[in-house]
C-alpha cells in the first residue's frame, strides 16, 4: 500500500464510508429590479426583506454513488408606501457529492 492510500486515499475493496464533494456551481441566478428607477426617487424607507430557503437532493443517473444537492435562495425586498418590489433575487447553488458505503438508515442525515 502506498503512503497516500494510508493517509486517507481510497484503496480497492475498502468498505469505509465516503462523503466527498466533487464540484460546486451556480445552477441558476436571477436579479430583478422591476420598479426601477421609480423606487429610487423620493423618500428613503425601511425595506421589508422576505427570505426563503429550500434544499433539494437527487441521485445522479450518469454516475454511481453521485448526488446533486442544491440550495435555492429567494429574496424579495419590498418597500415604500405602496410596498412595491425593490429587488427580487433568486439563486440556485448546487454541488455534486460522492456517497459510498453509507448505511441506508444514515442517508437522510447525510
Amino acid at each position: 500500500m502506498t503512503q497516500t492510500e494510508e493517509k486517507g486515499g481510497e484503496s480497492q475493496g475498502s468498505n469505509a464510508p465516503v462523503f466527498r464533494m466533487q464540484k460546486m456551481y451556480i445552477k441558476d441566478l436571477s436579479f430583478e429590479n422591476p420598479n426601477a428607477p421609480g423606487v429610487f426617487i423620493g423618500e428613503a424607507v425601511e425595506p421589508k426583506v422576505e427570505l426563503n430557503l429550500k434544499v433539494q437532493n437527487r441521485k445522479l443517473e450518469q454516475a454511481e454513488d453521485h448526488w446533486e444537492v442544491s440550495l435555492n435562495i429567494t429574496a424579495n425586498i419590498t418597500g415604500g408606501k405602496e410596498n412595491k418590489a425593490l429587488f427580487i433575487i433568486e439563486v440556485e447553488h448546487a454541488g455534486i457529492f460522492v456517497l459510498k458505503n453509507i448505511p441506508q438508515e444514515h442517508m437522510q442525515a447525510v
